[in-house]
């Protein structure tokens, strides 16, 4: 394979940031002699960050993009199928996580035995330095909470945008996934899981960079597809159970 890891940054409507984050990261990666490809996925149309992109004229650097917004987990499959790497990492394009953060993902994962597939940065660390609004950390503990009762998975935080997986085994679950939206993250976890894949935590530096958007509607939104995934995971295993 031509690169150590394929780097997967889904974006949506982030023009300008999108340069910015790519700049950040590579920096990051070069300076820590990781050999990557970078493969950004824009969420539907996006212009402004397709210049921005072409304006660092790295070659290592693919974009796709969807015709129509589909949701942030659909632009991560995409790029996964794309992924021609040993190593497979998710990462955000907002800026709010240090690149940094996914460089100590990376080399933590490639020190781990084979049975630890993924390597994601947690919150929840006792050596992240975090910069969150107070409701935010209190939303993020309570999905936590929840993720933990209805899916058992040994995962403090699912949710955060940094992730490494060896690819060859997050390629045997992508099929079996059908989160298009933020909830993605959280299936492929459990379906690892299920195979009896194992992950660590690593410590991150995060800043939210915006105010935050979370009500009482996005609250119930979150309730009712965590409900979703665990019916569907559900019956998915009973029919397994059935076919065996």
């Amino acid at each position: 394979m031509s690169s150590a890891v394929s780097i997967v940054v889904p974006a949506r409507d982030e023009g300008l940031i999108v340069g910015e984050s790519l700049k950040r990261l590579k920096t990051a990666t070069d300076e820590a002699g990781i050999l990557t490809e970078v493969i950004v996925v824009l969420d539907g149309p996006d212009q402004v960050a397709l210049d921005a992109i072409e304006s660092l004229n790295d070659q290592r650097i693919k974009v796709l993009q969807l015709s129509e917004p589909q949701g942030k987990g659909a632009a991560l499959r995409l790029g996964c199928q794309e992924a021609g790497s040993e190593f497979t990492a998710f990462f955000d394009a907002d800026l709010d996580i240090d690149p940094t953060s996914l460089v100590t993902c990376i080399e933590t994962l490639k020190a781990e035995s084979r049975s630890v597939v993924c390597a994601y940065g947690s919150k929840l660390h006792c050596q992240s330095v975090i910069f969150y609004p107070v409701l935010r950390r209190i939303a993020s503990r309570i999905f936590h909470f929840l993720v933990a009762m209805l899916f058992g998975i040994r995962c403090e935080d699912t949710q955060t945008g940094v992730k490494v997986f060896r690819t060859k085994d997050l390629r045997a679950v992508l099929g079996a996934s059908y989160e298009t939206r933020f909830l993605f993250d959280l299936e492929v976890l459990v379906l690892l899981g299920a195979r009896g894949a194992k992950f660590v935590d690593c410590p991150i530096v995060i800043t939210y960079q915006y105010s935050s958007s979370i009500n009482i509607g996005s609250a119930l939104k979150m309730l009712t597809d965590l409900a979703r995934l665990k019916t569907r995971i559900r019956t998915r295993s009973k029919v397994l159970e059935v076919i065996k």
